[in-house]
């Protein structure tokens, strides 16, 4: 009975460590074809046009993180009162720092946001992994498996996101999180004028 107990406690363990699979949502009416609920708070998904930027508020989205590079969501987004973020990345470019710019908006976030790239697989997955990593306590290996495996259409050829997310310090980068970002200080003026 004793060993029945713990191996129930060791698999609870080892589930809550990996967290809940991504579920994917339908909103009516939507033509986002990769919507899923990472978390109760935290969703990916490809671009979204303006209706489905409307339909989103509707739904309780509160804030986006756009990672595309050359496209801003200002337009699709007008008229909704969406906190818009955008961090400019390249799939066959995104890095560490990318990285860490993009879970620190995540972690600041006021309410639910949705991360979105073009597809919503390559750049918003290495997003999505290494926020499973630093923030829900997923192995590297369990992350890149959901990025790659789970139907989110990672493309192949960005097989750098996988390097990048394997050589990832995550103490590190818990460490940037945590630091306050630093303020740039004006010097007062000499004579105590403000119009020098």
């Amino acid at each position: 009975m004793r060993k029945y107990i713990a191996l129930i406690f060791l698999v609870c363990c080892f589930l809550e460590g990996v967290g809940q699979k991504a579920e994917k949502i339908t909103l009516p009416g939507s033509g986002l074809d990769n919507f899923y609920r990472v978390d109760t708070s935290v969703y990916r998904a490809d671009q979204p046009s303006a209706a489905d930027f409307v339909l989103l508020e509707r739904y309780g989205i509160k804030e986006i993180l756009n990672l595309r590079n050359w496209h801003s969501d200002d337009d699709e987004a007008k008229g909704t009162a969406l906190k818009l973020h955008r961090l400019k990345t390249r799939a066959s470019k995104i890095d560490e720092e990318d990285i860490v710019k993009a879970l620190r908006i995540i972690k600041n976030r006021k309410g639910p946001i949705l991360i979105h790239c073009w597809h919503g697989s390559d750049r918003t997955g290495a997003v999505i992994a290494m926020y499973r990593i630093v923030f829900q306590g997923w192995s590297k290996e369990n992350a890149i498996k959901e990025m790659t495996e789970e139907g989110f259409g990672f493309h192949r050829q960005f097989s750098q996101i996988i390097d990048m997310i394997n050589r990832a310090d995550i103490a590190a980068i818990k460490r940037k999180l945590e630091a306050k970002p630093k303020i740039k200080t004006v010097p007062a003026p000499r004579n105590g004028s403000l119009t020098e």
